[in-house]
């Protein structure tokens, strides 16, 4: 049986791919006390230690705001860390699969980036940092495997979809939403199927986009998750000025991948069907 190491495994992604790749793998899944994201920490002697097949490192600092106003701290954990990380898995020949972000891209192209568009212009610090680590850790290791994802949502809070969720829940009579904004919404339970086949192709490595199929605006997803409620909620656009947050947010990173289809595997679903799916199955409150 393989095992795999896995980052962040307290996280949104991670809490979760702990908990499928359990079923097939052996998962090694440190704390950030026994492995800290951190240039500092000695990469190469635990991971020689611990001789995982592949390390999936779903480990990093999302808070695009935290991200904005500790540009140290982020530079840290998102680039140097996985910078060295890459160097160790390549040192000991260990696979890599790192989690990356749409931020990569400026967000002005006007419509879905592929894996083919080049990457830099985001305007906030965390997409800066995810640019700066996707260059690091390619140089630093060639054979690694970059998936971008975008959009996360899942069983573990904080995220768009369980906010909206928990407003129905309570009762709201109207709900505002950003109509001005797009991106690929991404099921964590999609992920979690998705990750083992990159595991399991020895040959694929590079870049590919790893997100729900389509397009969509905060607001197209606030109305698709009241309607699978069977809510009678009004749902209204308003623009992201309403929201203003310490970071800025680019106006549409919305991905689609071409290489999927290249490397013979099975492409992501419709994001409707998936997030429909989701709110089906985790529409009572979490006791």
């Amino acid at each position: 049986m393989k095992r795999i190491l896995l980052t962040g495994a307290t996280g949104r992604l991670g809490s979760e791919l702990l908990q499928g790749l359990n079923s097939s793998y052996e998962v090694c899944a440190p704390t950030r006390a026994e492995l800290p994201l951190s240039p500092q920490t000695d990469f190469y002697s635990f991971f020689q230690q611990t001789k995982p097949h592949t390390v999936v490192n779903s480990g990093a600092l999302s808070d695009v705001d935290y991200c904005e106003s500790h540009p140290e701290e982020a530079e840290e954990t998102n680039v140097l860390a996985p910078q060295k990380l890459a160097e160790a898995c390549r040192k000991l020949n260990i696979r890599l699969i790192h989690i990356s972000s749409d931020y990569v891209f400026s967000g002005e192209k006007g419509s879905p980036y592929t894996e083919e568009d080049e990457i830099g212009g985001n305007p906030n610090f965390y997409g800066q940092t995810k640019e700066g680590a996707e260059k690091a850790i390619l140089k630093a290791n060639p054979e690694a495997i970059l998936l971008r994802v975008a959009w996360l949502y899942g069983k573990k809070g904080p995220d768009f979809v369980s906010s909206i969720m928990d407003k129905l829940r309570a009762g709201s009579t109207r709900i505002q939403a950003v109509e001005d904004q797009f991106g690929s919404p991404t099921s964590i339970a999609d992920l979690c199927t998705h990750i083992p086949y990159f595991i399991e192709r020895e040959n694929v490595k590079g870049v590919f986009h790893l997100v729900n199929e389509g397009c969509v605006s905060r607001l197209e997803m606030a109305k698709v998750i009241a309607d699978e409620f069977g809510s009678v909620c009004e749902v209204c656009g308003v623009t992201s000025k309403n929201f203003p947050r310490p970071a800025k947010r680019p106006k549409n990173t919305s991905l689609r991948s071409l290489r999927l289809q290249e490397a013979k595997l099975p492409p992501m679903p419709n994001w409707e069907a998936s997030l429909r799916e989701f709110v089906r199955k985790n529409q009572k409150a979490p006791e």
